[in-house]
């Protein structure tokens, strides 16, 4: 009877345990090097999207800002008073009367540590209806003949427009972009050069102040989620130096512009 014959070990072909300990050693190694390359990849995309994110949001803010800002103490001309060269504008204090114990009379703004409200007129076609240049911060056009106030609120980490009984929020909203702090200026013309010879914040400046106000500045910071950047990164606002006790991105926004006097 014929017996099988096997292969003797010593003759057989394969990996040893030490080249498969070795073999299974390599392929850790690689799959964790290509791990933290995808893990590197990808806090390196959400740090540039966050950046950008935040410079759009900086842009979109400044801008809607800004047209708000330029509206401030605005009042139409009466094309039926026009009788020479001279605009029949109103003076401030007949434009926006006194409404006691809130404002005075030819005051256009007023405002405390986290908020602003501003006072301005509409502007209307011949016909009574508004002409788009005028607007409320809700985009709303606003018509001539009524004194309109709009208010801007820092509260809970978000920037609030206030505006006809209904409020919105500007930043902070649905975006994982939140607000840090806010600072509202007035520039004095102490001498009645043209020129702004100091900056007073809104809720320490005096009546008359802001009454003359010939200038009005909002400083914004704002900041991404936490865990964006690598590390924590110190940043400035208002001139001061800040050491960051989270890993934020955040950017300083700075809004100022003349107001109409």
């Amino acid at each position: 009877m014929n017996k099988e014959r096997f292969a003797s070990p010593k003759n057989a072909s394969g990996f040893t345990l030490l080249e498969l300990l070795v073999s299974i050693v390599i392929g850790m190694l690689a799959i964790s090097s290509a791990i933290t390359v995808l893990s590197n990849a990808s806090a390196q995309r959400k740090l540039l999207k966050y950046s950008a994110d935040l410079r759009e949001e900086s842009f979109m803010i400044s801008h809607v800002l800004s047209q708000q800002i330029a509206q401030i103490g605005y009042q139409p001309v009466d094309p039926m008073r026009i009788v020479t060269r001279t605009l029949p504008l109103d003076t401030k204090e007949v434009a926006f009367p006194e409404v006691p114990g809130v404002w005075a009379a030819g005051q256009t703004i007023r405002g405390d540590a986290t908020s602003i409200t501003y006072r301005f007129q509409g502007a209307s076609l011949p016909d009574g209806t508004p002409d788009n240049s005028m607007f409320d911060c809700h985009g709303n056009a606003l018509p001539a003949g009524a004194v309109h106030e709009v208010q801007i609120e820092f509260r809970d980490a978000q920037l609030h427009c206030v505006s006809g009984g209904a409020s919105a929020v500007l930043v902070g909203l649905d975006d994982r972009l939140s607000v840090d702090q806010v600072l509202f200026e007035v520039g004095i013309d102490d001498d009645s050069n043209g020129e702004i010879d100091r900056q007073v914040t809104v809720q320490a400046a005096t009546a008359a102040e802001l009454v003359n106000a010939s200038q009005l500045g909002v400083k914004l910071l704002i900041a991404s989620e936490d865990n964006v950047a690598a590390y924590n990164k110190n940043y400035r606002f208002d001139d001061v130096e800040y050491t960051a006790a989270d890993k934020k991105l955040r950017v300083a926004t700075d809004i100022s512009m003349a107001l109409r006097n």
